[in-house]
């Protein structure tokens, strides 16, 4: 994002930093904050389903049996099985797949819902889960509906899983960040499952390059106070 002359700050409360930019006047910013907590854009969600259909496609415009896709505020997931519902409404399928929700088992409200068999998260005071793109506090009523909706599940992974499937997948060519491999690390869990002739996806999306830490001379971005009281020191045009 630096490299394409965006300002890029990191830390602090996001609901903060909005208002802030909201108070300028100057600022409407672009974003996926809603403050029911689980929500987001609802455009995200359209956004997602070029996955379903590249799937569709690359299967010779047929759906696979089950997709595992990782899950956080849980807009991919629910972005993947919106148009192959539509797809199978249509005709055009003759099933849609069995969606799988893949959390960390640090930030796993979804699981624990499903678990109780309903279709409302609690929200956690806060999560821990070296899979940070889907450390949310709260998963939405849309992941869930997903899951129920086509007869799938919610399954966690632990940090130590999450990181032996990324390292497995580096092995074989696939270089992903954690959250991505978390789908591969609930994938193994459920091989015991599989019946012949299925065909299952999983959702790595995530490439492990985004991370500083494989990037040559990168400088981590500046970390502003928790509720931006000084982002006022931050250069906008």
């Amino acid at each position: 994002m630096t490299s394409y002359g965006a300002k890029v700050i990191r830390g602090g409360d996001q609901e903060a930093l909005l208002r802030q930019l909201l108070e300028r006047s100057n600022h409407y910013p672009c974003t996926i904050f809603c403050p029911r907590a689980g929500y987001s854009n609802p455009f995200g969600v359209e956004g997602f389903k070029t996955i379903a259909f590249k799937i569709y496609e690359q299967l010779g415009r047929s759906a696979p049996d089950r997709v595992f896709v990782p899950t956080g505020s849980g807009d991919g997931i629910y972005g993947v099985w919106k148009p192959l519902r539509e797809l199978r409404d249509l005709g055009w399928i003759a099933k849609a797949p069995k969606m799988i929700a893949c959390q960390a088992s640090g930030a796993d409200s979804a699981f624990r819902a499903f678990q109780r068999k309903v279709r409302r998260a609690e929200m956690f005071p806060s999560t821990s889960t070296v899979a940070s793109p889907v450390a949310e506090r709260i998963t939405g009523d849309h992941a869930l509906r997903a899951v129920y909706e086509s007869g799938g599940s919610v399954v966690p992974c632990t940090d130590d899983e999450t990181i032996r499937a990324q390292q497995f997948l580096m092995r074989n060519g696939l270089a992903l960040e954690p959250a991505s491999a978390a789908g591969f690390a609930c994938l193994q869990q459920a091989v015991h499952e599989a019946n012949a002739g299925e065909t299952w996806v999983v959702i790595g999306s995530g490439a492990a390059v985004k991370w500083g830490t494989v990037i040559r001379d990168f400088e981590a971005p500046r970390a502003f106070e928790p509720a931006f009281a000084n982002i006022h020191e931050l250069s906008l045009p």
